[in-house]
């Protein structure tokens, strides 16, 4: 279809904040809102597909393409897989996409894209598992333009012909910026829709018309439930970055979206990783695929990175990072990335890190969408060469001469630390990524080293030492480090219970022999004093016992074991405070004076040992409380509250 009179494409990026899953009711109740569409009753525009024909000059033998994939580390399933091209020209693309490519400074296609291409301009459902910095982004956006330039022209009130659907804002807004540049080539209006922003700028993106708009789930439904877009039109769905959509728990927006498509549509669904819940989602909604992976489909880091485990305790982070800034800023190429878990240090971080004298700037989910720009704006200019960040930056943010990444804090699982240090090395470029790993992470440390060996990276011995530690510690009867070196012996904690319990049963043996009497007074108040201290010690075990995993997620037996101990202790304790009273008012052999003094002695005893008790308790729970105090909800688990919780 002629392409003459079209409009050029006018940016159209809103401002605005989102990307994250949505958690709120109201956001659950708009999903909830989308009914599917039976389109068995609807008149669908037909869609237009031409046939796809390589404009190699000659056909590839089956043995050479095989060669070829071997060498790619490509392997492929489904039927009829077309052959790869090997230039841009054997695409077949028009001329003014071949020319952006080479304006870009692409010279040959990456292996997913020559791959790729021929299946998605074939009009066939496709699976995409490739590392970060593949190429991805342009092996669907190109067959997209090609699916757009063939269908008839929207008319008003049509939504999109092509809908990408990202995780969070900031790869939304760089593949728009991607569209941005081969859609003027074709004159294909995008928009891009995420959370946070100025709904009223996209909603008129929308009303004037778009062949393509790139969105996080959350605010594509928030205007499908409101009607001011439709997926009628919709025959070209992309599904980027899938893996991370379905972490986040997109699931349900992601079907609900889904079911508001065409059931004839194209499905192109692209991923790092191969977990079942994508594998799940692909059985549901892609029909005869064909799946490429390049690469291995295990979890696995780009082997074009060299990894640096330096072993360290947490106060000793600051300091070598200043000492390693120093050696990276001495580069000649220094653009460099820190990934911090918690918004507070990250700006803490990033105070110090200018007060060495190093600009900085840093990103992170309380920073306005302007703010985000600017600062990656101004990061990607090499004007300000160091970005610290959480992990709202750790995936898809396209910047290809980042030089080293340093992990500042280690993050919760092996994947997100293969996808941090993915920001370095892309697209056939080296890298360098330090990570400061503690022994609070020692739970982690046997997946890095697997992480590591498949690599091919040399091992940190002190690495090695933390991971045979943390096996050990798996037997609850040994003793585990503290974080400040003390031991913390589990099987002395368990002791406790049984010796609460033998003094709870000589003071009714004393106070049965010595019935009302001041001497079982006495005694009941030595046994009540010995257990209180039993109970106290047991309580400020869990409290060393959680500032060593004060990390989410991190407690163990050791732990869950102190708390059922100290709760042990506390119970007994109830029972033995309330015995003594019970004995002096017993019928006894004293005297009524005798035994009218031992009662009032007793009944102060024991208000003094109950406040004695709450005093020492309360204590301990507020120094486990104090673990967690600059820490963020994200980084406190639910096993650490309920531990605070149950004192």
């Amino acid at each position: 279809m002629s392409r003459n009179g079209r409009r050029r494409s006018r940016s159209r990026s809103p401002r605005g904040r989102g990307g994250g899953p949505p958690a709120s009711r109201y956001e659950i109740g708009k999903t909830q809102s989308l009914r599917p569409v039976q389109w068995s009753q609807v008149k669908l525009e037909p869609i237009v597909r031409e046939p796809y024909r390589s404009k190699a000059t000659y056909r590839r033998s089956e043995r050479e393409v095989s060669e070829w994939r071997r060498s790619k580390e490509i392997t492929t399933k489904g039927r009829e897989l077309p052959d790869p091209i090997f230039t841009f020209e054997e695409s077949g693309f028009p001329a003014e996409i071949i020319d952006e490519l080479r304006y870009a400074g692409f010279t040959a296609p990456t292996p997913i894209q020559a791959q790729g291409w021929p299946i998605a301009l074939s009009g066939r459902d496709m699976v995409g598992i490739a590392k970060t910095g593949s190429g991805k982004t342009l092996s669907y956006l190109i067959p997209a333009l090609i699916h757009i330039d063939q269908q008839p022209r929207l008319r008003r009130g049509d939504g999109p012909i092509a809908l990408i659907l990202s995780p969070t804002r900031e790869l939304a807004q760089q593949i728009k910026q991607v569209a941005d540049d081969f859609g003027r080539a074709l004159k294909y209006k995008n928009t891009c829709l995420f959370g946070g922003g100025k709904k009223r700028k996209q909603q008129e993106d929308l009303e004037y018309g778009v062949e393509i708009v790139i969105a996080t789930p959350g605010r594509l439904i928030d205007f499908l439930s409101m009607n001011q877009t439709n997926l009628r039109r919709c025959s070209y769905l992309v599904l980027d970055e899938a893996d991370r959509m379905l972490d986040m728990g997109f699931e349900p927006q992601i079907r609900t979206i889904i079911e508001q498509i065409r059931p004839d549509r194209q499905t192109l669904m692209w991923s790092a990783t191969w977990p079942d819940v994508v594998a799940r989602l692909v059985k549901d909604y892609l029909k005869d695929y064909v799946q490429i992976n390049v690469g291995s489909l295990k979890l696995a880091a780009n082997h074009n990175i060299l990894q640096i485990i330096d072993v360290c305790q947490e106060s000793e982070k600051e300091s070598k990072l200043s000492i390693l800034l120093r050696e990276i800023m001495a580069e000649k190429e220094c653009k460099t990335i820190i990934f911090i878990e918690t918004k507070k240090r990250v700006d803490d971080i990033t105070r110090k890190v200018k007060r060495d004298g190093w600009p900085a700037r840093c990103i992170h989910g309380d920073k306005s969408q302007n703010e985000r720009d600017a600062t990656l704006k101004s990061f990607r200019s090499g004007r300000t060469p160091i970005l610290i960040a959480t992990d709202v930056a750790a995936r898809g943010l396209d910047v290809d001469d980042v030089k080293f990444v340093i992990n500042f804090d280690f993050p919760t699982t092996s994947e997100d630390y293969i996808h941090r240090i993915g920001r370095t090395g892309r697209c056939d470029n080296t890298g360098t990524a330090y990570t400061f790993f503690t022994p609070n992470n020692a739970a982690k440390a046997r997946d890095l080293i697997d992480v590591l060996k498949e690599a091919k990276q040399v091992i940190n011995p002190k690495l090695v030492e933390l991971a045979n530690m943390k096996v050990k510690a798996r037997d609850p009867d040994r003793q585990s480090p503290a974080v400040d070196g003390s031991p913390i012996d589990v099987a002395h904690y368990r002791a406790l219970v049984p010796r609460v319990h033998a003094r709870r049963w000589v003071c009714v043996v004393i106070g049965a022999v010595c019935r009302g009497t001041i001497g079982a007074v006495v005694a009941h108040a030595v046994a009540v004093a010995l257990a209180a201290a039993d109970c106290y010690r047991a309580v400020r075990g869990l409290k060393h016992l959680a500032d060593r995993h004060r990390r989410a997620g991190a407690l163990r037996d050791d732990a869950m074991v102190a708390v059922a101990i100290s709760e042990t202790a506390l119970d007994l304790l109830a029972e033995i405070v309330i015995a003594p009273i019970a004995t002096v008012n017993g019928n006894g052999n004293a005297s009524g004076t005798e035994s009218e003094n031992a009662t009032v002695i007793a009944t102060v005893i024991e208000i003094v040992t109950v406040i004695a008790i709450v005093v020492v308790t309360a204590a301990a729970v507020v120094e486990v409380e104090a673990v967690g105090v600059g820490t963020e909800a994200t980084e406190m688990g639910e096993p650490h509250r309920t531990i605070v919780t149950k004192f």
